[in-house]
């Protein structure tokens, strides 16, 4: 590889002068932009845009220089390290040709060498005495000859160039990399992608290729929520208060779902339901009761009780595993360690206890004797003052326990005193060591410090590791995190030596050591240990603490479900007999079972309970969220209106947040309070929080989430078609991907015309079928068989029509709205919404369905119209009389004629020509079948 520098090479053609590594680096960062997946999806959608052209034009000069430019200053730097590592590398040659060996150096060579090799292997004295005089020869000759001390002086410089020289080469690989970097992320990077976007030609942003489209497979995942203005507002109404009702209203798609979702999550405790038709207040109340009580036992980490019908013996057998199966790995280790301790401290425990049995009973007798004659004498009132002290002490216990204070002090003074007592023991049975004369006798016996230090030291080892692993266990508690503790250990080199020097003394200590051996065998030994043992024992005693009970709102919890979700029945029988002799008998059966609560009662059993769950979390720092979702799915708004009515006795309960979804006409009827008109949300709500359509701007941040790298004119397009509602939103840009799947093509203008035809096919088709339900006649029904002849034009093979021919029908049906051409009122409305929605399908298709949209947008200029079509969209379910002037704001805009030319109308479809789109298209053909019939 040639580093010949770019001042002394010819210039190529067309190219700026590179070295040849330079010109691989360069040739390295194209390949790899080229390898980039935005890049690569691009690459053979359009003719000529292929990864050979994009090379060639990267080759030429203009191109070579804007994308060197950027990262001029790292190149100059670069190619400065160069130069320096071959400048240290020619002198480092001069020196080495000039520093020639001569017979005194190799000799000082050999001399030094050898005198290395004596000190590594240890040569004695005399040995290196002996190398002594021929370095000191060979060193003085060479010093003493000229020539010898100019070779040894380029020898030395060309060491020193040699050390420089590696500097410098590490510092040309470190800037090497450094400019391929800064090359590919600021030169050829956005220079290759300029390229390709000239290679496109016009409008290179019209290509469908989405990085992913994993959000759009998932509406409701909630990795894809987006912040928006409605969340933000609706959170801020949270904070504001304490506790409420919110209604969260807006069109059905426009998120209230997710928002309340969204919500919930960010709660510490929430709880979601739905609200179906077919649930009447009083059930709905019933679930959401249960739903609270499981949702809380959960919170709390406690099991919702399973209602299953099982035997008494399975629901004792599952009673009784879970305990044993937490206590199973203490239960594994406990027995044995048990019995192990009793075996060794029976037979010591066993001698102490009968040599000091006489003792203890004798002092006990005296303690009973002289306790019973006191209790005699107080009782038969030989002792006023014992008798009033006995009198005031039993007063003072009475009200003692009246007191919490009094019982936490004996309670205190209790671990104490056992606490005391375990010290005490273990204090013992230490000093007992120090003050047993026979271990002292041994140690006295002890050969040399050293032995007594090992003695030492193997208590004071086996002391600290026990105490360690009982620390590990305790704080970690599995065999695991032992052994981890002890790797760790083992990775540390000072604790290694400390490890490996207490093994070494112990063993010196307990092994090598008579009077070692003799004082571990001692007799008293096994009872110290058990005295040490039932120290401990006392120790975790006093500090140990009974499980905490079962809260009280956990046990309400768990009877309320059983309460809500079972019937509960008990049967009493008695019954008695005479004597055989009488012949009488009697018996009497009774039967009790428990009546399901009234609406009433459940709603006060739930408030109640509510109340003391939100004041429990409350004093905890966390907040409680209800949120009930789908009240717009009820049917009509005085339906809505009802069930808030039914159901507005939950509401209100502090600390509470209640987030309930409604329709527009609930959170309108909220917004006109005060005024003549009153219904129930007027005392029912505290606020309501509005969910309107995205903007563009939000519109761009939902696909920027669910499909990154979906250009932008795909964007444009479903905010247009979805009116900025989120749900169609993600529906239609799935359904530009399934346009993409079926056309083949990755072209703006194919899915367009597709998606906006097949849109418009389908919602035409549904206008017929509602037609058919009218009654018409001879004179009126041709706007019926214009109707006919569009969606047939729309619903034909593809081919079957041209572009010209769908936009002169489509113009030609958007100015059929003459009431007198329809057969009543309702088929006029029907008729204006029909010839209007194809009025706003017409714009859609001439903007997004002809070649040079971005041409034409940037004649639009800023009036682009984009907000205006996503709202002309949501005005359709308005009035599509108002939806018309906006759609003429934009049409002017785009230099599109404001009132369509008519034209004559479609012409019928061929025989034998199916009115389905394709054999898959998703039920137009049906829907176009069905409207047939019905006209």
């Amino acid at each position: 590889m040639s580093d010949t520098p770019p001042e002394q090479q010819a210039r190529p053609p067309g190219r700026l002068r590179m070295s040849r590594r330079e010109e691989e680096t360069y040739r390295a960062s194209v390949k790899t932009c080229l390898a980039a997946p935005h890049i690569a999806r691009r690459l053979e959608k359009r003719p000529g845009v292929t990864a050979a052209a994009v090379r060639e034009a990267m080759r030429t000069a203009a191109n070579t220089e804007r994308a060197l430019a950027p990262c001029a200053d790292t190149q100059r730097l670069y190619r400065a390290a160069r130069r320096r590592l071959r400048a240290m590398l020619r002198l480092r040659s001069r020196r080495l040709a000039a520093g020639v060996w001569d017979r005194w150096l190799s000799a000082l060579l050999l001399l030094a060498v050898a005198a290395v090799l004596s000190a590594v292997f240890g040569a004695g004295l005399l040995q290196r005495l002996a190398l002594l005089p021929p370095a000191v020869a060979a060193a003085g000759a060479v010093g003493w000859r000229p020539a010898s001390r100019a070779r040894v002086g380029n020898l030395v410089a060309a060491l020193a160039f040699t050390v420089r020289a590696s500097a410098a080469q590490t510092e040309q690989a470190a800037l090497a990399k450094k400019w391929a970097r800064e090359l590919e992320k600021s030169g050829t990077g956005p220079m290759v992608e300029r390229v390709v976007q000239a290679l496109l030609g016009d409008d290179p942003d019209s290509l469908l290729l989405p990085d992913s489209y994993e959000g759009l497979r998932s509406p409701r995942g909630p990795a894809y929520v987006v912040s928006s203005q409605a969340s933000r507002r609706l959170r801020r109404k949270i904070e504001q208060i304490e506790g409420g009702t919110i209604a969260v209203c807006g069109p059905r798609g426009a998120g209230k779902t997710t928002l309340l979702e969204d919500c919930a999550r960010e709660a510490d405790f929430s709880v979601v339901a739905q609200a179906p038709a077919s649930y009447t207040p009083h059930e709905f109340v019933i679930s959401l009761f249960v739903r609270l009580c499981a949702g809380y036992l959960r919170k709390e980490g406690h099991a919702v009780p399973d209602i299953a019908r099982l035997p008494a013996w399975r629901r004792l057998l599952i009673r009784v595993r879970r305990p044993l199966r937490r206590r199973a790995r203490a239960l594994l280790f406990a027995v044995p360690a048990a019995g192990l301790v009793l075996l060794g401290t029976y037979a010591a425990a066993r001698s102490l206890v009968l040599g000091l049995r006489t003792d203890v009973e004798s002092r006990t007798a005296q303690a009973l004797d002289w306790t019973s004659e006191w209790l005699t004498r107080t009782w038969e009132g030989g002792s006023a003052g014992a008798a009033l002290l006995v009198t005031l002490a039993g007063l003072a216990v009475w009200f003692a326990g009246g007191f919490a204070e009094a019982v936490r002090g004996v309670v205190l003074l209790a671990r104490a005193v056992t606490a005391l007592l375990g010290v005490a023991l273990m204090a013992v049975a230490v000093v007992t060591v120090v003050l047993d004369p026979e271990i002292r006798h041994h140690a006295a016996r002890a050969g040399s410090t050293v032995e007594v230090a090992g003695f030492v030291l193997v208590l004071v080892a086996w002391s600290v590791a026990v105490a360690w692993l009982a620390r590990v266990r305790r704080r970690d508690g599995t065999l695991k995190a032992v052994v981890r503790r002890l790797n760790a250990l083992m990775d540390d080199d000072d604790a290694v030596m400390i490890l490996v020097v207490l093994v070494v003394v112990s063993a010196v200590a307990g092994v090598g050591s008579e009077p070692a051996r003799a004082a571990l065998a001692d007799p008293e030994n096994p009872l110290r240990l058990m005295a040490l043992v039932l120290g401990a024992v006392l120790i975790r005693l006093s500090v140990w603490r009974p499980s905490p009970a079962e809260p009280e709102l956990v046990t309400e919890c768990r009877a309320m479900i059983y309460r809500l979700k079972t019937v509960q029945s008990r049967t009493t029988t008695l019954g008695g007999a005479a004597p055989q002799l009488l012949g009488l008998s009697a018996s009497e059966a009774a039967s009790f079972s428990t009546v399901p609560p009234a609406y009433p009662e459940v709603v006060a059993d739930f408030r109640d309970l509510l109340t003391r769950i939100a004041e429990d979390l409350h004093h905890r720092g966390r907040r409680v969220l209800i949120a009930i979702d789908e009240v717009d799915r009820l049917g009509s708004s005085a339906q809505a209106l009802a069930f808030l009515g039914e159901i507005k006795a939950i509401l209100g309960v502090p600390r509470v947040h209640y987030l309930i979804s409604v329709a527009e006409d609930v959170g309108a009827a909220f917004v006109r309070r005060g005024l003549p008109h009153r219904d129930v949300t007027d005392s029912s709500l505290d606020d309501v929080a509005h969910v309107y359509p995205c903007r563009l701007g939000e519109s761009k941040e939902v696909l920027a989430k669910r499909a990154p790298g979906l250009s932008e004119p795909y964007v444009l397009l479903a905010h247009t078609l979805s009116g900025g509602l989120p749900r169609d939103l993600i529906r239609y840009s799935r359904r530009m991907l399934e346009m993409q799947d079926r056309t083949k093509s990755v072209e703006l203008t194919d899915i367009a015309r597709q998606l906006i035809t097949e849109e418009l096919f389908e919602t035409l088709s549904g206008f017929r079928t509602l037609l058919g339900n009218e009654r018409w006649s001879r004179e009126n029904s041709a706007v019926l068989l214009s109707l006919r002849n569009l969606t047939a034009l729309l619903g034909a093979p593809a081919g079957a029509g041209t572009v010209s021919d769908v936009r002169r029908a489509l113009g030609d049906f958007a100015l059929r709205t003459a009431p007198a051409q329809s057969g009543s009122e309702t088929a006029s409305a029907l008729l204006d919404e029909a010839s209007a929605y194809t009025y706003f399908s017409l714009t859609l298709l001439e903007i997004f369905g002809l070649p040079g949209f971005d041409r034409r947008r940037a004649a639009a200029g800023y009036r682009d119209g984009f907000q205006l079509l996503a709202e002309a969209r949501g005005e359709l379910a308005v009035s599509p009389h108002s939806t018309r002037p906006l759609i003429d704001e934009v049409r002017g805009a785009w230099g599109l004629p404001v009132r369509p030319a008519q034209g004559a109308a479609p012409p019928a479809p061929r025989p034998g020509v199916s009115r389905g789109r394709q054999a898959d298209g998703n039920g137009a053909g049906e829907a176009a079948g069905s409207g047939g019939a019905a006209g």
